[in-house]
């Protein structure tokens, strides 16, 4: 049996230790072992918490980027707005029609048709382009079909003359059809609006167009 010395004796009030001297300190209890099936366990949910991200610049990153990419918005040219050029179908004219019945009739026409409008309408280029086309592709498929007729004599000369009637009225049916339907689609592009460039024809077509066009 230990005996206190202090034990039954009063503080010295001029020792600044003796209303301690019977203090004894506490040890720091120990953190409890986690174990495997204690889902609520300091060691696990310590775990599971330095898990969460450090950093905001990834997430700061993508959010300006996104944010960039809704603010860019597309921006059709200048060119889509005007309507009043002299290219376009439905830009200004010298003529009291519309640029693409203009155009239409220009093919409707043909070479005919292609001449009027040419020499009347004189600023829409559009309808220009389609009525210069139209002298130069009709014309050349009018001028083909005269070749021909003219050669039909050859058709007469006794037993070879069957040869050659056989040859032109191929090519007089193959010409035929194949104008029939550049014809028709040339017609439909005018009225839609859409120019439509022939091979070789087309290109003197502009050329013409450029020429005599202010």
């Amino acid at each position: 049996m230990s005996i206190n010395p202090n034990q039954g004796q009063k503080p010295d009030p001029n020792d600044p230790y003796g209303a301690y001297s019977g203090y004894a300190p506490q040890q720091p209890a120990q953190p409890a072992q986690a174990t495997p099936d204690d889902p609520y366990s300091s060691q696990g949910y310590g775990q599971q918490g330095g898990a969460q991200p450090t950093g905001g610049y990834g997430t700061g990153q993508q959010q300006q980027y996104a944010t960039g990419q809704q603010q860019q918005t597309y921006q059709p040219p200048s060119s889509a707005y005007n309507t009043s050029s002299s290219s376009s179908p439905s830009g200004s004219s010298t003529m009291s029609m519309n640029p693409r019945i203009a155009a239409l009739l220009s093919n409707a026409l043909i070479w005919i048709g292609g001449l009027f409008f040419f020499f009347a309408e004189r600023k829409n280029r559009f309808v220009r382009f389609n009525a210069a086309q139209s002298i130069l592709f009709f014309g050349s498929v009018s001028i083909t079909f005269e070749v021909i007729s003219l050669l039909g004599f050859l058709a007469a000369i006794p037993f070879i003359g069957w040869a050659f009637g056989i040859i032109f009225g191929a090519v007089h049916l193959v010409l035929i059809l194949g104008a029939a339907l550049v014809w028709a689609f040339l017609c439909f592009q005018a009225y839609r609006g859409v120019k439509t460039k022939l091979p070789y024809f087309g290109d003197y077509a502009e050329k013409l167009v450029a020429r005599f066009t202010r």
